[in-house]
């Protein structure tokens, strides 16, 4: 909407509005209805629940009129799966604001963070909204602030699709962007895309490979658990009917976690390759993640050895070439591309340790292809336990569903 108003005006230079005050516009016209005594009622049963459980957290904000502005709540669950997996953004509470603005989303960080005992999450990673950046330095100011790669790409075309070369080199430059080892792209120029490039250390990932993020570069599993909620309340739902068909949507979601832990745990997937790693995370990782093993397994074959050499005692250094791979835009799987890089692998012949220049599994905590690759080539079928991610075993995901 906010781009056809500015080609009506020659430019988003003529608007009179910013597109934070229209989406506020239509925010007004979408919120829960709130009917008389509706608030109350939703924070009776906030007190029920509280009174309930120790552990439930919730707190109120109102205006100078007395009306109900914002409130923040978490569960027991959600504070519980805080102390184990905090170090990655997974559901660990929920917000209703009456307005989107630096102030507010201030209170709702600081007001999580005192529940949260004022542990920060490593990483925080959000949209370009200011707003949202003002607050996160201001609350967490140690936190890698990190943003949405999907939305930055979404709006690549925008910043320099005018440029005569882009059409013919754009796959090559979002594969170079998604790259866990890249040099940076240089975009010269001005405007939007300049400042992108200025602030690079935000998203593109050969800047954040060395902090664990366990993969995410966008915020689309944050936008999964909104659609889910979609099916459950609309803008004519009433504030007290929410929470309610809240608790009913979460129980289903438990629900079907709780399922798909059991089957972990009833049936063995089978194994893919003959790679004697692969194997040993058959017997202790979630499907989920014993399918990302898998994955990186049946990868290797795009992967080989150009040289190795001794570095130190017991120390080997292996260069090794393999394919780009990247999701491409509305893909729903990673392809590969014919761009090729070198990588360097270190690999300790008495720990069996080994680390490589891509940094994949410092920043997605799974084993990675090249790793696989130099156990493979060296014999090894022994993988340290630091490889092995205590928050990725069954055990541990039954212990939290």
């Amino acid at each position: 909407m906010y781009s056809c108003y500015a080609r009506e005006r020659n430019g988003v230079e003529e608007m009179t509005f910013t597109q934070r005050d229209l989406e506020n516009a239509v925010a007004q016209k979408t919120e829960l209805e709130l009917t008389e005594g509706d608030a109350n009622d939703m924070i009776e049963y906030f007190n029920k629940m509280s009174a309930d459980s120790q552990i439930f957290f919730h707190l109120c904000r109102f205006g100078k009129d007395g009306s109900l502005q914002d409130v923040v709540w978490v569960d027991s669950r959600s504070r519980a799966t805080y102390e184990e997996f905090g170090d990655v953004s997974i559901l660990f509470g929920y917000v209703l604001v009456s307005r989107e603005t630096a102030e507010t989303y201030e209170w709702v960080l600081r007001t999580w963070l005192h529940c949260m005992g004022g542990k920060a999450p490593i990483s925080i990673l959000t949209d370009q909204d200011p707003a949202i950046r003002k607050a996160v330095n201001l609350t967490m100011p140690e936190s890698c602030h990190r943003w949405c790669i999907w939305h930055i790409l979404q709006k690549f075309g925008r910043y320099v699709g005018k440029h005569e070369d882009y059409e013919a080199v754009k796959d090559e430059l979002i594969a170079f962007m998604n790259m866990q080892r890249c040099v940076a792209v240089c975009v010269q120029g001005t405007g939007s895309y300049f400042r992108l490039y200025e602030e690079r250390h935000m998203w593109i990932p050969a800047y954040l490979k060395h902090l664990f993020c366990a993969g995410m570069k966008t915020t689309q599993r944050s936008e999964s658990f909104n659609h889910f909620f979609k099916g459950y309340v609309d803008k004519h739902t009433t504030l007290s009917e929410f929470v309610l068909r809240y608790c009913d949507a979460m129980q289903i979601r438990v629900e079907s976690e709780r399922i798909a832990d059991s089957n972990t745990v009833r049936y063995i997937q089978h194994l893919a390759t003959d790679f004697l790693v692969e194997e040993v995370f058959q017997k202790c990782y979630t499907d989920a993640k014993f399918k990302e093993v898998q994955r990186e397994c049946m990868r290797m074959l795009y992967v080989r050895r150009l040289d190795d050499y001794e570095v130190g005692e017991n120390q080997v250094e292996f260069v090794i070439e393999d394919r780009v791979w990247i999701k491409p835009k509305y893909a729903k799987k990673e392809s590969m591309t014919k761009i090729q890089r070198w990588y360097r692998v270190c690999y300790n012949s008495n720990t069996y340790e080994a680390s490589c220049d891509c940094k994949h599994f410092e920043c997605h905590g799974i084993i990675f292809r090249h790793m696989i690759f130099v156990y493979d080539h060296c014999g090894v079928s022994i993988v340290p336990e630091k490889y092995i991610l205590h928050r990725w075993r069954k055990d541990v995901q039954r212990k939290h569903t």
